[in-house]
């Protein structure tokens, strides 16, 4: 009931009885009217001398009958006094008219009393009653509650009024669906403030009633703002505590991460230094091994060296004690060609043993400076390999050759397969000797016939491409086999179509046979690049390392070499007219060979790649003396300086050709052109371990020659000796009745 009161206290002094717009600042009427500045203004222009306009207004209410002559003279503004009157008793209302507890609508005035609907439609019929006063109330009036709460939002505070819309009150939740861009303004103060400031200052002037339900109503009002603010403070301490846990699990799971993520890195740096620490023992086992092995060989040539300097002064010896002045040795005097001889084995052995005690040689030049192509001919003393080589190979007529690659230590490699399941690796040397035969067999259901492709890493490791795996093994042993997987580099369905390595970059390079794309791998098949040649054509069929770049040829127009970026740095053309298509490409000492074939011949072209036109500069006459069937190349390095050209037919057949090159500078003593060093040593930690090498193999070379002089001039002297027909005894200018030149010719022949 206090409730009620105080808000038709508010309601009523805080909107304007003529526009129904809240009034911000109203001075105080007798008639307890409020209306706003301007209403107020607008109404004392047009009638001067008048207080107020709701006093005099007639307002037209129409009847049920539908009558609207029938005028009444309402004012919509309840005296203060009256309300107070009215609201004093407990309870519900009764009517002035009929007694009955219902809504009222009007005040009579004639009746004294409020009246209901009922009764208000009867003042408005009977011709008794058609002469009262009456006083309708507003629809301000009647919606006490719908002032506080939106009418729509029941949930909401109608805290905003809309002048667009006839001063409505609404929520926040009204203005964002149904009053976009309406002319709104916002009740300014909390409601106790507005009720305050609309309330009388003396409230003792108010009747005892009102005053005891005011005082009950703030006091529960206290009540409600104290139990208010316990629900809230236990709230807020419950989303305190909530915030806590969640906190504190969200940062312990932070942490958990954390820990999670320090112990993988320090799992994977453990494995890394492991790893690390391995390679460098295995590097360390190798030099160690490759350091024997040289301190052996030295200790063997110093062994050699010293026979040879022991026979050597046996030779000066047995001579220096001939007296050359004895009348028996005059005819041996006489001999010339003996001195000179002499001479020739002491300058000899004097160089040889001041080049031996230094290792210092006047003469070291890379291998592209020196040699350059001659021409390609038929090794003819070696013809012999041909059929060696055929029975060696083709130990299993069912296997198929699917490609041949050179190896080290001048070997050749050679990767067939048998159907789908099967692949074999054979190992021979130049002489057509097998060294190492490797057979694989695959449990798989596919009936494809797969070709494989194998290449050498090492003297006795090798890997083998089939399918999408690369296998490395090792041929001396029968150790468990490794497979790598690269299936993920390829588009579907594509396949290893070939397979290449390079011991000097420590590369492998893998190329498939759905499009132009070339893998780089290290040894450990771990993917470093890939190299997208940017010519269109067909997938490459043969590759081959050049320096920094890749060649390759696709089998059917093009034999280029490329950059790493796939960028094309040289193209080889085929010799002649002939409708020829490329198949196999291999490189040595910066020359390129290609093979060359057609329906009925192979060609085999050398070319440079010097051409400031991108085209490779075709060096000598092509090599057409091959089988029609030939399909594969190798070039294998040697130590006199003219290489070895291998063709490979398609079943199994080699043929060794010679291709003699020609220095550009004359040759030391040494003679021939050194091959490069191997790999170990070449990446050997040792900052002269390759000089080293070259040092080694050009002494080796060194010796071999005075070593033949020096027999040369030992059968000389041997022959000259025999000449001389010496006596078994003479009578010397001492008296003595012996030939000691004889007798110390004998003894040095049986030692």
């Amino acid at each position: 009931m206090a409730s009620d009161q105080l808000d038709d206290l508010y309601i009523n002094s805080l909107l304007c009885g003529t526009c129904y717009k809240e009034v911000k600042h109203s001075q105080p009427r007798s008639c307890s009217h409020v209306i706003c500045e301007n209403c107020d203004a607008e109404f004392r222009k047009t009638n001067p001398g008048q207080d107020c306009q709701l006093c005099i207004e007639s307002r037209r209410t129409t009847t049920r009958s539908g009558d609207q002559s029938y005028l009444v003279r309402v004012k919509p503004s309840v005296p203060l006094r009256r309300r107070q009157r009215s609201s004093s008793s407990c309870g519900s209302p009764s009517c002035a008219s009929c007694r009955k507890k219902v809504q009222m609508t009007a005040y009579c005035e004639d009746c004294k009393g409020d009246i209901c609907t009922n009764c208000c439609e009867q003042h408005a019929n009977l011709s008794a009653l058609r002469n009262h006063k009456l006083e309708l109330k507003t629809p301000v009036q009647d919606s006490r509650i719908s002032t506080t709460y939106c009418h729509k939002h029941s949930e909401k505070y109608a805290s905003i009024v809309c002048r667009t819309c006839n001063a409505e009150r609404v929520c926040q939740k009204c203005v964002k669906e149904a009053h976009i861009g309406h002319d709104i303004e916002h009740s300014t103060g909390s409601s106790s403030q507005r009720r305050s400031a609309t309330l009388p200052s003396d409230l003792s002037s108010l009747p005892q009633e009102t005053y005891g339900d005011l005082v009950k109503y703030l006091e529960d009002l206290q009540i409600n703002v104290q139990e208010r603010s316990q629900t809230l403070t236990f709230s807020m301490r419950e989303a305190e505590n909530e915030i806590q846990i969640h906190a504190g699990n969200w940062i312990q799971e932070k942490v958990e991460n954390a820990e999670k993520a320090k112990r993988e890195i320090d799992r994977q740096v453990t494995e890394y230094i492991e790893k690390i620490t391995n390679q460098k023992e295995n590097l360390m086992n190798r030099i160690q091994r490759r350091q024997n092995f040289i301190q052996q060989r030295s200790q063997m040539i110093d062994f050699e060296l010293k026979e040879v300097l022991g026979d050597s002064q046996k030779v000066l010896k047995t001579f220096n004690r001939c007296s050359l002045d004895d009348d028996g040795y005059t005819q041996m005097a006489q001999c010339q060609e003996l001195f000179t001889k002499r001479q020739q084995l002491k300058e000899k052995i004097e160089s040889l043993q001041k080049s031996f005690n230094d290792l210092t040689f006047d003469y070291l030049v890379s291998t592209e400076e020196r040699c350059s192509l001659g021409k390609i001919t038929t090794l003819r003393k070696w013809s012999r390999i041909t059929d060696s080589c055929i029975q060696r190979i083709k130990q299993d007529t069912d296997y198929v050759p699917s490609a041949m690659m050179s190896a080290p230590n001048g070997t050749i490699l050679f990767s067939s397969y048998k159907g789908a399941t099967k692949a074999a690796l054979d190992l021979v040397n130049i002489n057509g000797n097998a060294i190492y035969t490797r057979k694989l067999q695959d449990n798989g259901q596919d009936v494809i016939p797969t070709p494989v492709f194998g290449a050498m890493i090492e003297s006795d490791v090798a890997m083998i491409g089939w399918e999408t795996t690369v296998f490395t093994l090792k041929l001396s042993s029968h150790d468990p086999v490794s497979s790598i997987g690269i299936k993920n580099l390829f588009v579907p369905t594509a396949r290893i179509h070939c397979l290449v390595a390079d011991q000097n970059l420590h590369q492998v390079a893998v190329g498939n046979d759905k499009n132009r794309i070339i893998n780089i791998f290290d040894f450990d098949m771990k993917p470093t690049s890939s190299i997208t040649i940017k010519e269109e054509g067909p997938p490459p069929s043969s590759l081959a390392f050049q320096g920094k770049n890749i060649l390759f040829t696709d089998g059917e127009r093009t034999a280029l070499a490329v950059d790493r970026n796939g960028n094309t740095v040289a193209q080889f053309l085929p010799p002649g007219t002939s409708n020829l298509k490329p198949v196999a490409i291999d490189a040595s000492r910066g020359l390129v060979y290609v093979l060359w074939v057609n329906d009925s011949s192979a060609v085999v072209q050398c070319y440079t790649m010097k051409d400031p036109a991108m085209l490779g500069n075709p060096v000598g006459e092509p090599l057409s003396e091959l089988p029609g069937d030939t399909k594969f190349i190798a070039v294998i390095p040697t130590v006199d300086g003219d290489d070895r050209l291998v063709t490979g037919t398609s079943d199994a057949r080699i043929v060794v050709y010679c291709i003699q090159h020609r220095t550009s500078r004359p040759q030391n003593f040494c003679g021939g052109i050194l091959p490069p060093a191997p790999f170990w040593l070449r990446h050997c930690h040792a900052a002269n371990g390759a000089e080293l090498y070259e040092k080694l193999v050009r002494f080796k070379s060194a010796l071999c020659t005075e070593l033949y002089s020096l027999e040369f001039i030992v059968a000389s002297v041997h022959l000259c000796i025999r000449e001389l027909q010496l006596p078994d005894t003479a009578v010397l200018s001492n008296g003595v009745s012996e030939c000691p030149l004889r007798t110390l010719y004998s003894r040095w022949e049986s030692e």
